[in-house]
């Protein structure tokens, strides 16, 4: 028995490199950029989307008003959606057109809804989505038009380098690796004939704006949680074009820097519609790969207990708990902040990664309401619902919000 136990690892390990190899095989893509003079160069309209984001926009801002591109072909637009703090007053310092929306019509989530609503305002040929934590280098503007024309893509995205300062915060990676193993091999993901495999980060979406338009935009996806994902899926649907840019530093960001709390309740929200949208087949080595943790912790320590002293056999065992150790750093050390703690000990991260993702099963399954920034997200049989004014504190509930779409222009 115990030799059917160690071939079943064996065999289990063997696929899960296997899987692996393809697709970092499938991966090894160049840049395909198209350099054109600052005279040519197209006009972009960059959307932020915000809510109680004073923490951030300031950082954000300042960053996008030092990109290395001609000044009077961007325009900033703030789409805010209700925020209690500093962030509007922020923006107006910085932004060229601000947007205040507190009423999220029924059908809509806020962030898709904001998005829209900047959309609406916007001038530019192309559209730049992103989020109000993110940092962006000063060529990486440039650098990112060069490639949505040297491509001929829609869309084009990227997965931010991602900062780390708190314990928690290195656990990112685990998401974002087991991530990898669904949105295919990069080769996959920039073929527009392939439609089941896509990728996209909502932190960073850069459209060229017919692209944008013909497959619906944000109004196409409004219920979704995973407005990026829905969105790349649709590109692909259209027998559009995307390219997906990973690894590399043009822009960075520190996802959940509040707390554990942030962190497990932003992951949980996300994961279950995730999985809905990617083959069957792609999730199977996520499930792979979660086991290989924890079979080849489990298999160290059952040596061990066997037989203390050193053997061939730990040695061995070792070496496959290790390679999963290996696997994650190669994947993870030019994606993100690193930790040697989680590189060693991924068992313990991997438990963690799972919890969240197994009540983010539960709660989607059961149709539990999902909590996020003030707001409360119901599912329901038409879609995804958002009720405002649903505050931490019942005491502080608000439903009285009647603001009007405020556009200030500078």
């Amino acid at each position: 028995m115990k030799l059917l136990y160690n071939g079943l690892y064996l065999l289990l390990v063997l696929i899960c490199f296997l899987y692996l190899i393809w697709i970092q095989k499938g991966s090894a893509i160049g840049w395909q950029l198209k350099p054109v003079t600052d005279a040519n160069l197209p006009k972009v309209s960059i959307i932020i989307p915000t809510l109680n984001e004073e923490r951030n926009i300031k950082n954000c801002l300042e960053s996008l008003k030092n990109l290395d591109y001609p000044k009077e072909k961007i325009e900033i637009i703030v789409s805010d959606g209700g925020s209690k703090d500093a962030t509007v007053q922020i923006a107006n310092e910085y932004a060229d057109v601000v947007i205040v929306d507190s009423e999220v019509p029924r059908g809509w989530l806020g962030k898709s809804y904001g998005c829209y609503l900047g959309y609406k305002e916007s001038k530019g040929d192309i559209l730049l989505f992103t989020d109000a934590d993110t940092f962006h280098e000063e060529r990486s503007l440039k650098i990112n038009i060069f490639q949505l024309l040297g491509s001929e893509s829609t869309l084009v995205s990227m997965l931010p380098y991602q900062k780390a300062k708190k314990w928690y915060e290195y656990m990112v990676g685990y998401y974002f690796f087991l991530s990898y193993f669904v949105g295919g091999p990069m080769k996959a993901i920039i073929d527009k004939n392939n439609k089941s495999a896509y990728m996209a980060i909502g932190q960073y979406l850069l459209f060229t704006r017919k692209g944008y338009e013909s497959i619906g935009g944000h109004e196409a996806v409004k219920g979704s949680i995973i407005e990026d994902i829905a969105l790349a899926k649709r590109v692909k649907e259209f027998g559009q074009k995307i390219y997906f840019l990973e690894p590399n530093k043009l822009v960075s960001t520190r996802m959940y820097p509040d707390s554990f709390l942030s962190f497990y309740k932003g992951f949980r929200k996300v994961i279950f519609e995730g999985l809905l949208n990617f083959p069957v087949w792609r999730i199977f080595f996520i499930v792979l790969w979660i086991v290989y943790s924890f079979i080849s912790a489990y298999f160290v320590v059952q040596t061990i207990v066997d037989n203390p002293a050193w053997s061939i056999d730990l040695l061995f065992n070792l070496g496959l708990y290790f390679g999963f150790s290996a696997s994650y750093f190669s994947y993870w050390h030019k994606r993100g902040d690193g930790s040697l703690f989680f590189y060693i000990f991924h068992p313990l991260g991997m438990t963690i990664t799972v919890f969240i993702i197994i009540t983010s099963i539960v709660q989607g399954i059961l149709g539990k309401p999902i909590q996020w920034k003030n707001r409360q997200y119901i599912n329901t049989q038409k879609g995804n619902q958002e009720k405002n004014g649903i505050e931490q504190n019942e005491e502080n509930i608000n439903e009285d919000i009647d603001e009007q779409v405020v556009v200030v222009l500078k």
